[in-house]
């Protein structure tokens, strides 16, 4: 084998490459500053644990986390502006990592993204207070606005100025409130506006009440209708209800009253002034009188015509025979509903005998008196009465048997209530005698024009 020494190879110009057609072997401990540019071709494997100088750089895929050095919990591998590896902090929970941009390394940092539009649901929202509503501060931020009582309205607060909810004073427009919109109510209220302008209910009132204003001011109220109606407007189909029958009157007050039917065959008479009509039996002027009649019997201490009816304004009392047991007259006394009257009255009564021309008289304030003075004087004759407004005016007539005597007199009676009774009677101890068969009788006679 043949061995060359030399100090240099190199080529004859100095350029181009030392073409080494065999392998070259044994130590290479002293082959140093070797220019890696100018190795080419197929190394055999060598030895490194000498070579310096020397970067690997390890295959695609080869790192495995086994042979990554130890780091903090949480970190993250980046490059700093060097390009070299470096540790990205753990950072807070939540946050979010973020870059930095170019020749600065991301770090974790509180989440400003700004979501896509459509892309935010309630999912992704936070927790809140029931009821709350979401609207932005005078900075633009997000903030709650609170629920709010029951019944308020979310306000406009204007501009800068978060909207709150507060009691309604919303305007509705013209002809938008219906029926469905107004609150419950008491049913038969009606609907009016108070001394400050505000709603008000007007309470439903007492049924046949009408509407009434209380002028201005006031709100209206239901009350008894006293409204006067105008001139015939009035007819039979507005007039309640009444007895059949009846006709309407006025009282001492003015106020209308019924007054009663009646029965058949009574008239409708005046009671005077202040005082309503009624229907009463028909009186003289439009037929014949009422008649009573009565037969004396002898003894009796007097005779009363009683129960007569109201009404009455001339009467009649008609003697046939009338005989006293002495020398008494005979008086005529009226009586109402508490009793025979026995004062205020003023009368005489004289008779005058025909075949001597003797006369006599006398007064009386205890009756209407009619002059006999006889026993069995057998008088017959007339005595008219008259109802003039207070007083009851009377006069008489007549004709005395036994003496052959005129008879005649009058007088009237004041203070009387409604005639009830007429009493006839002698002026004392007396009584009336019927002699045998002779009849004595007297009659009254009464009229109610």
């Amino acid at each position: 084998m043949s061995t060359l020494k030399v100090n240099t190879i190199t080529t004859v110009d100095g350029t181009g490459n030392i073409v080494v057609s065999r392998p070259l072997s044994g130590s290479g401990a002293s082959l140093t500053s070797l220019p890696a540019a100018n190795l080419t071709g197929t190394l055999p494997a060598i030895s490194g644990a000498n070579l310096t100088g020397v970067t690997a750089t390890p295959a695609d895929n080869s790192i495995t986390l086994a042979k990554l050095a130890p780091g903090t919990d949480g970190n993250l591998i980046t490059y700093d502006a060097s390009g070299d590896p470096a540790h990205v902090a753990t950072g807070t929970a939540g946050h979010v990592l973020t870059s930095g941009g170019a020749g600065v390394a991301p770090t974790f940092a509180a989440n400003t993204h700004t979501p896509t539009n459509n892309s935010v649901g309630l999912a992704q929202l936070a927790p809140g207070t029931d009821g709350n509503i979401i609207t932005f501060d005078a900075s633009g931020d997000p903030a709650y606005v609170a629920t709010g009582t029951a019944g308020h309205v979310l306000t406009s607060g204007g501009a800068g100025v978060a909207p709150t909810f507060a009691a309604n004073t919303h305007t509705p427009a013209d002809n938008s409130v219906g029926l469905a919109q107004l609150a419950a109510g008491t049913d038969g209220n009606l609907i009016t506006y108070d001394a400050s302008g505000d709603p008000a209910h007007v309470a439903t009132g007492t049924a046949g009440h009408v509407l009434t204003s209380a002028g201005a001011g006031a709100p209206p109220t239901f009350a008894v209708n006293t409204h006067t109606p105008a001139d015939n407007s009035v007819t039979l189909a507005k007039m309640a209800a009444g007895t059949d029958g009846n006709i309407i009157s006025y009282d001492a007050s003015g106020d209308p009253v019924a007054i009663a039917t009646g029965t058949d065959g009574q008239v409708l008479t005046s009671a005077g002034a202040g005082a309503p009509p009624a229907f009463e039996d028909a009186a003289g002027g439009g037929g014949g009188p009422t008649v009573v009649s009565t037969t004396l019997s002898n003894g009796a201490s007097s005779y009363t015509f009683s129960s007569l009816p109201s009404g009455i304004t001339r009467m009649q009392l008609w003697f046939y025979e009338v005989s006293l047991s002495g020398t008494d007259e005979l008086l005529v006394q009226f009586g109402d509903s508490g009793g025979i009257e026995t004062s205020n009255y003023t009368t005489a009564s004289g008779r005058i005998m025909v075949y001597n021309g003797t006369s006599s008289a006398i007064s009386n304030n205890g009756g209407f008196i009619i002059r006999l003075f006889e026993a069995a004087g057998d008088w017959s004759g007339v005595y008219n009465f008259w109802k003039m407004a207070a007083y009851w005016v009377g006069a008489h007539s007549g004709y005395q048997a036994s003496t052959s005597s005129a008879t005649t007199g009058g007088g009237n009676k004041a203070g009387l209530g409604t005639l009830t009774q007429i009493k006839i009677r002698p002026s004392g101890s007396n009584t009336f005698t019927v002699a045998g068969s002779f009849v004595s009788k007297i009659d009254l006679l009464y009229w109610q024009d």
